[in-house]
């Protein structure tokens, strides 16, 4: 009997401490939660009173740090835009320099530009006069105007000298001759290689007076045509006239034309 309530005792003490461990483990359990119901409760208080408010100033603080990076950046750009500017005055004062020394440089070329054409023109005036003393004996100045290079004669302008004529017919003569003398003794430059005018004896008879002016003019004519130019050229000169003089001038070669023939003689009727 005795043996058989210990090994009735044994289990039943093994059960009790088995109950004992699981009751202390329930509590253990119950405490474990407790603590981790306590450790959620600590955390969202940590949250709500620790890390919201540090998350809504971090969000502040990014909010205005925007503003300082716009203001940085419209800096930056004001910046660029300032060197940019330093950058454009040195130019400006560099090309404003240039352009002094170009206007400079210009106003010095015109200059010189007036005064070789002035020269010239001076030159082209004895020319002009000496052509004019050759062919007039009345003639007491000649000179050619250095604004617009139109001939004066007696101190008086080309559209002074006569309505039509003679008179005006030998001052244009003379004066384009004279150019040509004066481009005669301008380097590089060559004549042109023909020298046309029509009517040059225009105004002029054949008797006296108006004889010796039509012989003066063509032996004129007949030596700018033999006389060579600076490259060693002549010029071929062209003239017609209705009184051609009766005496043959030297290296003059006349073509006679008839009414019939008035323009190109030997041209088909169908092409006159």
């Amino acid at each position: 009997m005795r043996q058989a309530r210990g090994q009735r005792d044994r289990p039943r003490a093994a059960r009790g401490r088995a109950d004992a461990a699981a009751a202390a483990a329930r509590l253990k359990a119950l405490q474990a939660d407790q603590a981790v119901r306590e450790a959620y409760a600590r955390a969202a208080e940590f949250v709500r009173d620790a890390v919201e408010p540090q998350r809504e100033a971090v969000r502040g603080l990014e909010a205005a740090a925007r503003e300082p990076a716009a203001r940085l950046e419209e800096l930056a750009e004001h910046l660029r835009e300032v060197d940019v500017l330093r950058n454009l005055e040195r130019d400006r004062d560099r090309l404003e320099v240039a352009k002094n020394t170009a206007q400079e440089e210009f106003k010095r070329a015109e200059e010189d530009v007036s005064d070789h054409v002035k020269a010239l023109v001076t030159r082209w005036s004895l020319f002009f006069k000496k052509r004019m003393k050759a062919t007039d004996a009345q003639v007491r100045s000649a000179s050619v105007d250095a604004e617009d290079f139109s001939p004066l004669v007696n101190g008086r302008s080309f559209e002074d000298q006569a309505v039509a004529g003679a008179v005006l017919v030998r001052v244009s003569i003379n004066a384009m001759l004279a150019l040509r003398d004066l481009m005669c003794e301008v380097p590089a430059v060559r004549l042109p290689g023909f020298l046309m005018i029509d009517s040059p004896l225009s105004g002029l008879g054949t008797h006296g007076h108006d004889l010796e002016a039509c012989e003066t003019l063509l032996h004129v004519l007949v030596d700018c045509a033999i006389r060579p130019d600076n490259q060693g050229h002549v010029q071929q000169v062209i003239c017609a006239v209705n009184d051609p003089p009766d005496q043959p001038v030297p290296a003059v070669r006349q073509v006679l034309v008839d009414k019939t023939d008035r323009y190109i003689p030997g041209l088909p009727a169908d092409l006159a």
